[in-house]
């Protein structure tokens, strides 16, 4: 008895990828490319030793975790733009990554009495003057980006 199963043609995987990727608002794209960017940066800096002058310049204005804000939304961010979930569940996803946003941002604002710019001779001690812009001003930038109508309506639309 001959097997009569059929293959059906489907796009590559990257094919796809690449077409839910470039569907996606230019706000997304580019929170997803900075996020994936700033972790894997964080991981660099932190895990060789080469980069350790460039670690202890941007500490200051960073924090000990540049990427703290960031690491946590890649799940999000990339279920969000990758992901051929109903309108209920992306929404869901850039709720959650404004969620995680605004935790930053209410860390960032916590510091606020900190940020006195002394220097102890330490660069993982100093507190640079400039961190809100970085912790409360950055985040808030985002937030607002993945709030646009653009983004609500990829959120709404039916996949």
């Amino acid at each position: 008895m001959k097997s009569t199963t059929t293959t059906s043609s489907t796009a590559p995987l990257w094919a796809t990828l690449y077409s839910r990727f470039s569907s996606a608002p230019i706000e997304l794209r580019s929170f997803l490319i900075f996020s994936t960017t700033m972790t894997l940066f964080q991981l660099l800096v932190t895990y060789q030793s080469g980069f350790k002058t460039i670690k202890e310049a941007i500490i200051p204005i960073t924090g000990w975790l540049m990427a703290q804000g960031y690491i946590s939304t890649l799940f999000f961010i990339f279920a969000l733009v990758f992901s051929a979930g109903s309108a209920g569940q992306r929404n869901r996803f850039r709720l959650a990554v404004v969620a995680l946003l605004s935790l930053n941002v209410f860390h960032g604002v916590q510091g606020i009495p900190f940020y006195d710019d002394n220097d102890y001779g330490n660069p993982y001690l100093i507190i640079s003057k400039w961190r809100p812009v970085w912790t409360i001003v950055l985040p808030s930038f985002w937030i607002v980006l993945l709030m646009t109508k653009r983004v609500t309506a990829f959120c709404k639309a039916q996949k």
